[in-house]
C-alpha cells in the first residue's frame, strides 16, 4: 500500500471483497471499477471473448444478441459515461433492419431484468444506436427517437469505432 500513496487512482475488477478491502486500507484512494462484458449477462448468439474485452456475434446468429457490462459504466465530476466499441472484424449481411448492428446503454440494473430480451432495443430503460445500410436509427426505450443518413453500415469497416456519450439534459 506504499505505493498506492502516489497513484491518483486505481483501476479494479468488479469486486465486491476486493473494493472493499481497498476502501479500508486506502480510504483516500480514487478507485474505478474496469468495465467489461459480463459473461454471464448474454443472449445466446454472442460470444464474449478476452475476459471481457471483447464481444463476436455468432455465425447465423438472428436472435438473443444482447450482451450486458460487469459494471456501471465510469462516470464522475465532469466525466459522462462513455461507451465505445472497436469493429475488429466485419462480416457480410448487414441490411436494412434495425437490428443487424447496433450498440447501446442502459440506466436498468441488471438484476431488474426478468428477460434480457433478443436485441439490444429491447433492453429496458435503453438508448440505442443501430446501424443499417442506407442510415443510423436512435431508439429510446424501444421507439424511434431520431435517425440520419450522413453515416451508415456500409460506412463501417474493420477498425471503425463509434460510441455513445450520456449526458444529462441541461
Amino acid at each position: 500500500l506504499a505505493a498506492w500513496k502516489t497513484a491518483r487512482k486505481l483501476v479494479l475488477p468488479r469486486s465486491p471483497q476486493l473494493l472493499q478491502q481497498v476502501a479500508e486500507r486506502a480510504p483516500n484512494l480514487a478507485v474505478e471499477v474496469s468495465w467489461r462484458f459480463d459473461q454471464c449477462l448474454k443472449g445466446q448468439g454472442v460470444q464474449v471473448l478476452r475476459h471481457g474485452s471483447c464481444v463476436r456475434r455468432l455465425a447465423d446468429a438472428e436472435e438473443e444478441l444482447v450482451v450486458l457490462g460487469d459494471a456501471a459504466l465510469p462516470s464522475g465530476p465532469g466525466r459522462y459515461p462513455y461507451l465505445e466499441v472497436m469493429l475488429e472484424e466485419c462480416g457480410e449481411g448487414i441490411g436494412d433492419n434495425v437490428n443487424d448492428f447496433g450498440f447501446g446503454v442502459t440506466a436498468c440494473d441488471p438484476e431488474e431484468i426478468e428477460e434480457l430480451g433478443s436485441v439490444a432495443d429491447e433492453v429496458p430503460r435503453s438508448w440505442v444506436v443501430d446501424f443499417t445500410k442506407s442510415m443510423v436509427v436512435f431508439s429510446i426505450n424501444n421507439r424511434e427517437a431520431g435517425q440520419g443518413n450522413h453515416l451508415s453500415a456500409l460506412d463501417l469497416k474493420q477498425g471503425s469505432r463509434v460510441g455513445l456519450l450520456v449526458k444529462p439534459t441541461q
